[in-house]
């Protein structure tokens, strides 16, 4: 940590900042396209999945719905793009595959020697609505920043909430701003 920083900590947001979402999720459904003779545009799915996300997380977000984590808040949104798409006759065991697709995403290719370089003089975590296990797959395939960070899976809450800070707070992973660590 530099000693006369004002900034005690950077956090940021890993879907789409940190790893390419929509490659990953084409890669893997092109993958199950040809597995399963599927003529599907999957850049078109990868896009409509992801334009799926806001809206469930605003149900959870208005209290509507009660909080999921990603993993099921994507699962509810995949099955509706299965019918939507007409994508049918997958296996359970395809559908969990093709759901965990988000696991297995890999970063940008700026994304580890920028983190790596941000590392150096300063506390960094990402914030995410990822779970803790959905972060530490990700994390494991090249592996990152990532290892260690905030999942409002703790508070059964999602990002985007004025909590966010305080949440950091209270797992402790702020430095303090009079320099010293907690």
């Amino acid at each position: 940590m530099m000693p006369d920083s004002p900034v005690d900590a950077l956090v940021f947001d890993v879907f789409g900042t940190v790893v390419d979402w929509r490659s990953g999720v084409i890669r893997g459904g092109t993958r199950l396209g040809e597995s399963n003779n599927l003529d599907i545009d999957w850049p078109a799915f990868a896009e409509a999945w992801r334009e799926e996300y806001r809206p469930s997380l605003d149900q959870v977000r208005r209290g509507e719905i009660a909080w999921r984590n990603l993993d099921t808040l994507h699962r509810e949104s995949l099955e509706e793009l299965l019918d939507r798409f007409d994508i049918q006759g997958l296996t359970e065991t395809e559908t969990i595959h093709l759901n965990r697709v988000w696991h297995r995403l890999d970063p940008w290719p700026d994304a580890i020697p920028g983190l790596t370089r941000l590392k150096k003089q300063h506390v960094i975590a990402p914030l995410s609505n990822g779970h803790v296990r959905l972060l530490t797959e990700v994390a494991r395939r090249k592996p990152t920043a990532l290892a260690v960070g905030g999942s409002r899976q703790n508070q059964h809450k999602n990002t985007g909430q004025p909590t966010d800070i305080q949440a950091f707070n209270n797992l402790r992973l702020l430095v303090k701003t009079n320099g010293g660590s907690e």
